[in-house]
């Protein structure tokens, strides 16, 4: 027998399976003209590329990053038209980041980089999606502010200590989400490239090549409402399964600490500290996970998986030490809790345990047999905090932002005059995602 559309007796809804993918959300009010302003705290990373002249014709490349917390004001204006936007904003920035190098061999460098505040004037444009929240890119200009102390350490009377403003070009992704008529909540995230500038030490120079990535979480307010908090999407489940995939940017950074025996002109022992690392690397992953909601909290279970292409070099030439770290692969489980808003978007926090794959190369004189080549699992705490902003009944837009600890590890060379090193890795991740609540 052949049925085709036919059903001869009533079937009890099985409680799963996929509601339409884009089944209609009711439509929030899309008014958010107007001035507006606010403040944000961010977290994120600098980086500095470094360039010099070593000895009579070698060189030293490098790549240094450190990260930490900051404070944001900002302020603009917008007009919007059948859901599409357009702005004009400006950010006044507040940093804490610093990096730093040293090691006291006489001939060696010793150098810190502050950053201490940058500014920036940007163009958005987005398109506001029918429960309410505004999905923007930015483009704009920045200065920042680099203190920046420099001296090869037998040779204190040429030491530097200049603050250098520097110029940069913003690129921006972001989100402001309703939380009732003028409040809104943003979530954002921006990398800045600044111009290259050059530390003048009298017997040497320096070349410097800053860039950063900072995610902000703030609150603003719309003069004259925007009406997008509407009563939408109050039915809107958060429960059941999930899967989706995430494209993220971020930074693996590393202090890397330890002893140099040297040979040479110079022979000895010597201390070294470095904050290394590279803040322009991408990832692709996914992610599955299960959860329950009672009103409007939400608690879940979620498993991730990810490649990278995070790594960092030192390189020196014609000889010396180059060595370096390369994130891979990483899986990790871990538990969200979050509140779903009035307009279907759960805000949430989440914790979890991370194994991820290191290659950390240590390459010192011309012997191959004693050089370092590590393939490390290393275990790690992960804490984000995310947006699932819903497009559909079933599909959904993911913001987030994490930041993970890897647990340190160590290694000696086998050289006549080792080398003893710790590498305490760390990296800051943002991913904008899809997903699909089955």
């Amino acid at each position: 027998m052949l049925t085709l559309n036919t059903t001869l007796f009533d079937v009890d809804d099985p409680g799963f399976g996929i509601a339409p993918l884009w089944e209609t959300l009711d439509s929030a009010k899309n008014d958010w003209q107007g001035f507006y302003l606010g403040g944000q705290f961010g977290h994120g990373a600098t980086m500095m590329g470094t360039y010099g002249i070593r000895g009579t014709s070698g060189t030293d490349t490098a790549e240094f990053s450190d990260t930490a917390s900051n404070s944001c004001l900002f302020a603009g204006i917008g007009l919007s038209k059948n859901r599409w936007y357009l702005g004009l904003e400006v950010e006044d920035d507040h940093t804490k980041h610093k990096t730093t190098h040293s090691k006291d061999k006489p001939t060696s460098r010793t150098f810190r980089v502050d950053n201490q505040e940058n500014y920036a004037l940007s163009l958005r444009g987005g398109y506001i999606l029918k429960s309410g929240p505004l999905f923007y890119v930015r483009v704009g200009q920045a200065q920042a502010e680099f203190d920046t102390s420099f001296q090869i350490n037998n040779e204190p009377a040429n030491a530097v200590n200049e603050t250098f403003d520097v110029n940069g070009v913003r690129y921006g992704f972001g989100t402001d989400i309703p939380l009732d008529d003028s409040l809104f909540l943003r979530m954002d995230y921006s990398y800045t490239n600044y111009d290259t500038y050059v530390v003048d030490a009298v017997t040497t120079a320096e070349e410097f090549d800053p860039s950063d990535h900072i995610f902000h979480l703030g609150l603003g307010w719309l003069f004259g409402g925007n009406g997008n908090q509407a009563n939408v999407n109050t039915n809107l489940s958060m429960r059941g399964v999930y899967a989706g995939v995430t494209l993220g940017h971020g930074s693996v950074n590393s202090y890397a600490e330890g002893i140099h025996n040297d040979s040479g002109s110079l022979p000895g022992t010597y201390n070294f500290v470095g904050d290394f690392g590279n803040n322009n690397h991408a990832t692709a992953g996914l992610f599955f996970g299960i959860g329950e909601s009672w009103d409007a909290f939400y608690l879940g279970l979620e498993a991730e998986t990810e490649g990278s292409s995070a790594e960092w070099m030192h390189q020196r030439s014609p000889t010396g030490r180059d060595f370096g770290v390369k994130k891979k692969s990483a899986v990790g489980l871990g538990l969200r809790a979050g509140y779903q808003l009035q307009n279907g978007t759960l805000l949430y926090l989440s914790g979890s345990r991370l194994r991820t794959r290191f290659i950390t190369e240590w390459v010192k004189g011309g012997n191959s047999a004693n050089h370092i080549s590590r393939d490390d699992k290393v275990y790690a705490d992960r804490i984000g905090i995310g947006a699932d902003i819903p497009t559909s009944r079933s599909v959904f837009l993911r913001l987030s932002y994490a930041y993970t600890d890897y647990e340190p590890y160590q290694f000696i060379t086998n050289h006549a005059n080792t080398d003893e090193m710790t590498f305490d890795n760390s990296e800051t991740l943002f991913r904008l995602g899809v997903g699909v609540r089955f």
